[in-house]
């Protein structure tokens, strides 16, 4: 009996490093799984694979880049995730900026989309007061989500609108103040313009550039309304012809 009892402790522990080891198995990425609640930066369940994180989104696991390094304590996962265009998100955030400040995204069915892109020296700012592209700058052309959405271009001479699919030129903004961002609106100096310039104003007086002809915007364009024998006057928002 002496004998038996070192065999049936050794047989017993091996039993219980197995069950350890089976139920301390690594997740893999397509793996079903059960999300728990996190916090901050820190993930349950996960697991590390090299610098990358193995987290649960949204009922399946995914192989996530991590920004820095990704590590492991106690069942929980620090990583501060990469965000970027279809990259891996969590249905919890739903708007966030890239990691480079430069493009506004939305959590959609677990990748990251493209909202708008953020041009400017302060780019995309996220904080208690929500998600924006601060001083927004764009190109024509520029993909982008939120509709009516203003920008100006790199150059402050137009006013681009988002469609809900990208960018257009609305407006141009040849005036002294050109194109610039005040508070959360988009401003556009059209005091000055050319025949053809793009208008969104219907009935809306503008001078020419060499201040020579008054403009009015037909809802689509600037056309010219009448010839000034001396100068097209346009101060204070008031215009004449002298």
């Amino acid at each position: 009996m002496r004998k038996l009892l070192p065999r049936l402790a050794l047989a017993f522990a091996t039993t219980v490093l197995m069950l350890g080891a089976a139920g301390c198995k690594k997740p893999k990425a397509g793996e079903p799984c059960k999300a728990g609640q996190r916090v901050a930066n820190n993930y349950p369940g996960g697991s590390c694979a090299g610098k990358n994180a193995i987290l649960c989104v949204d009922g399946t696991y995914e192989d996530v880049k991590c920004a820095d390094s990704c590590s492991s304590m106690m069942g929980d996962v620090s990583c501060d995730r990469v965000k970027d265009e279809d990259e891996p998100c969590f249905q919890d955030e739903k708007a966030d900026c890239s990691n480079d400040h430069k493009k506004m995204l939305k959590c959609t069915k677990g990748k990251w989309k493209l909202t708008m892109a953020c041009k400017s020296a302060k780019g995309c700012i996220s904080n208690v007061e929500g998600v924006s592209c601060e001083s927004a700058e764009a190109d024509e052309g520029d993909a982008c989500k939120q509709k009516n959405a203003g920008s100006c271009n790199p150059d402050k001479d137009k006013l681009l609108v988002c469609d809900g699919k990208k960018f257009f030129v609305a407006s141009s903004c040849r005036g002294q103040n050109h194109c610039r961002a005040a508070g959360s609106k988009i401003e556009c100096d059209t005091s000055m313009a050319e025949i053809g310039d793009p208008c969104e104003d219907e009935d809306k007086l503008s001078c020419d550039t060499k201040k020579k002809v008054l403009l009015r915007c037909n809802g689509k364009t600037f056309e010219k309304k009448e010839a000034c024998a001396k100068r097209c006057n346009n101060a204070f928002d008031k215009y004449s012809c002298d």
